[in-house]
């Protein structure tokens, strides 16, 4: 039988890795978006377990976070934007001095978000109503 790596008690929405290695012990950071408007990250540690790295505190109203994408595809730092059931995107500049940016994006439920590929400072956003 084998063992979980890590259990999510606040229901995660959205999990995504880094795309390359950005976290302390150089594997990957996962991320998860979750049901209480937070964003929480996991280091893969030497010992192969998901040790609890940030949990940021994305949006105060706890609108859900619906999904998430990392910067690190262009190799930049490890910056994130979440998208949120307010119809809001939350950019985080930052996970060692987490800075969260909220910006209007939709009228409805933002159900996905995503970086450019080519330019991070372009984030692409969708949503339904």
């Amino acid at each position: 039988m084998t063992r979980p790596l890590f259990s999510i008690q606040n229901g995660g929405y959205f999990l995504t890795w880094t795309a390359t290695d950005v976290s302390p012990t150089n594997h990957g950071l996962l991320g998860i978006a979750d049901a209480t408007g937070h964003l929480q990250v996991r280091n893969l540690d030497q010992h192969l377990q998901l040790a609890p790295l940030v949990d940021i505190e994305v949006n105060s109203d706890k609108s859900l976070c619906l999904s998430l994408d990392w910067t690190t595809r262009t190799g930049s730092d490890a910056r994130a934007v979440i998208s949120q059931s307010d119809g809001t995107l939350a950019l985080i500049h930052s996970l060692e001095k987490p800075l969260v940016e909220t910006r209007d994006a939709h009228g409805y439920e933002s159900w996905i978000c995503a970086w450019s590929r080519w330019n991070d400072n372009i984030v692409w956003s969708g949503a339904s109503y």
